[in-house]
């Protein structure tokens, strides 16, 4: 009776066999499994890393109602182990019987010899329904078979006593064990109701939640395509707007490096003329310089020439005072100097002409840059006789 107590204390026991809507729960589980990885793929949190209104991403919340669910799946792989082991404890139990039975040398229930012996040898009462018999049943029983077999009278009335007996000493027991295991039926069917209302409780949860998280996913990934157009947008628009200002600024460039390429071109030429005209202007000045440097010497020559003339036309008057009348030889000294006058540049007109000459130098000079073999001009100094 061992095992008959151990099946008693079980707890937990339940009778899985329909949900209410009539499934099996593999089936139930299965449906679960699926419809929850179809619904989210491992590799959709990734894409979609969206926060819900209370705070959590999307990848927290599916790895709860994963959590939830394998929680859900331990309890029901729980329960049916309890149920299976509850199962063997029955079964022990029964086993146990038969061998009491078969102790007391009783034909096994389970068997057809034995059952319809059994039968048989039962009253009316036993056969009727009642599952034990009465005293007064069994002792007419006894007698009538007294009456049919006297000489095995006393041994079936011992043995039927002994039957008799056993059975008022474990008739109690029995319906004891079988109250408990009512109860524990009973408790075990009240508990798997319970269980299975609080899993489908979960499940319409789970269920809602899924459908809540299938919303948020569809209206983060509707969010995210309308924001990756509105990019794609802003980049093609850029790019239009980039492509036509680099257009431009091309275009800008080539004007530019033209009209510097013109000026450049411009400038050479100008320069081009500027060094002839430099080159021109120098050797129109050494020519100058060379004619002015021959007028100068011719010039200091002439004065040379008039200064021993002047002398010797002094010496000729000093002469002349101590011997004779002057009066014919100042007229004719007069008139040779009016006409060396006449022959002679003036003073001023030869500084005029330095002065001019000076200013064209000096022109050529800013023009051209310092010119080479630059000479010195000297002013010829003439007595103050007009």
């Amino acid at each position: 009776m061992s095992a008959l107590n151990d099946s008693r204390n079980v707890s937990g026991q339940a009778d899985y066999k329909t949900w209410q809507n009539g499934a099996s729960l593999p089936e139930i589980q299965a449906d679960l499994d699926s419809g929850f990885d179809a619904a989210y793929p491992p590799g959709l949190s990734q894409r979609n890393d969206a926060y819900d209104p209370n705070g959590f991403t999307v990848e927290h919340q599916i790895r709860t109602l994963r959590q939830i669910a394998e929680r859900h799946e331990r309890q029901i792989v729980a329960l049916t182990t309890d149920k299976h082991e509850h199962c063997n404890n029955l079964a022990t139990v029964f086993q146990q019987l038969e061998k009491v039975l078969e102790k007391f040398k009783l034909p096994s229930l389970t068997s057809r010899d034995g059952q319809h012996a059994f039968s048989a040898n039962l009253p009316a009462s036993l056969s009727s329904g009642s599952p034990f018999p009465a005293g007064d049943d069994i002792t007419g029983h006894a007698a009538d078979s007294y009456a049919n077999k006297p000489a095995s009278f006393s041994q079936k009335r011992s043995a039927e006593g002994k039957l008799d007996e056993l059975l008022c000493h474990h008739r109690d027991q029995v319906f004891d064990v079988l109250a408990d295991y009512r109860k524990q039926i009973e408790k075990s069917e009240r508990e798997t109701k319970r269980r299975l209302d609080a899993v489908e409780q979960s499940t319409a949860h789970l269920q809602s939640d899924v459908k809540e998280l299938l919303q948020l996913l569809r209206s983060a990934e509707e969010n995210q395509r309308s924001a990756e157009s509105r990019h794609r947008d802003d980049v093609r628009e850029l790019t239009k707007q980039l492509d036509a200002q680099k257009t431009a600024l091309d275009r800008k460039t080539n004007d530019h490096t033209e009209k510097v390429q013109h000026c450049c071109d411009a400038l050479s030429a100008c320069l081009a003329q500027l060094s002839e005209e430099t080159k021109s202007i120098k050797a129109q000045q050494q020519r100058s310089e060379k004619e002015l440097d021959r007028q100068i010497r011719s010039i200091v020559v002439t004065e040379q020439q008039v200064a021993e003339v002047l002398e010797r036309q002094s010496h000729s008057i000093t002469r002349l005072e101590t011997q004779d009348s002057l009066e014919g030889a100042f007229h004719e000294v007069k008139d040779w100097l009016g006409d060396l006058e006449k022959r002679m540049v003036s003073r001023g007109e030869l500084l005029k002409w330095t002065e001019s000459l000076q200013q064209e130098m000096n022109t050529l000079r800013r023009l051209g840059g310092p010119l080479r073999g630059t000479s010195e001009t000297s002013t010829p100094s003439r007595p103050q006789d007009q």
